[in-house]
């Protein structure tokens, strides 16, 4: 019974506020109308265009990166097979799988 009157009392609240039904029908009015539309649409492309501009960089960087860690890798397998007592056509059955025993 106290929730039903707790419900009651708020319903019947809102229902005669009427700060509270011009607060609603306000509330579902567009504010500033195209003007307003149009200057958040120039603001989503601007951010589109900084963020692009933020990924690009990455994705640069990262391929600077794994550029100079293939580089690295190479250097480290060339010093590995001048190292070896394997001949090139050994290595080579070795890489390419075919390796007979």
């Amino acid at each position: 019974a106290i929730r039903y009157l707790a419900r009651y009392s708020y319903r019947t609240a809102i229902a005669n506020s009427s700060n509270c039904k011009e607060a609603a029908s306000m509330a579902r009015k567009p504010k500033g109308g195209m003007e307003s539309l149009d200057q958040k649409i120039e603001a989503a492309k601007q951010k589109v265009i900084k963020t692009k501009a933020t990924h690009e960089k990455a994705v640069d960087e990262l391929q600077v990166l794994l550029d100079k860690k293939k580089a690295l890798q190479t250097d480290e397998l060339m010093k590995a097979i001048s190292a070896s007592d394997k001949s090139f056509d050994e290595i080579m059955r070795f890489i390419g799988g075919s390796e007979d025993q």
